[in-house]
């Protein structure tokens, strides 16, 4: 089951890598094309199907590092009262 893991999270960089250049070169081709062109309309389902391939890949990068994953008990209440500490200490933007 690792080796199937190991193999997931290979498959899902080389993947990933690839809709990084489609990306890039979609959105290159947007900056160039009329908003009011029919292409445009094309090129940003290409860059919104690339997006959605990029989800599935961090779905598969997750699933390959499940098992180093370890499950933990969370007190939720106790968490959930830490939120507002945390915030207050974000400084302004």
């Amino acid at each position: 089951m690792e080796s199937l893991g190991t193999l997931a999270g290979g498959i899902a960089n080389e993947f990933n890598n690839i809709l990084a250049g489609i990306m890039g070169s979609a959105d290159l081709m947007l900056e160039e094309t009329d908003s009011a062109s029919p292409a445009s309309k094309r090129i940003q389902d290409i860059i919104e199907l690339a997006e959605r391939g990029g989800d599935l890949c961090r779905q598969m990068s997750i699933y390959s590092e499940a098992g180093d994953v370890e499950a933990e008990t969370l007190n939720l209440s106790e968490a959930i009262q830490a939120v507002p500490q945390r915030s207050e200490r974000r400084p302004p933007p």
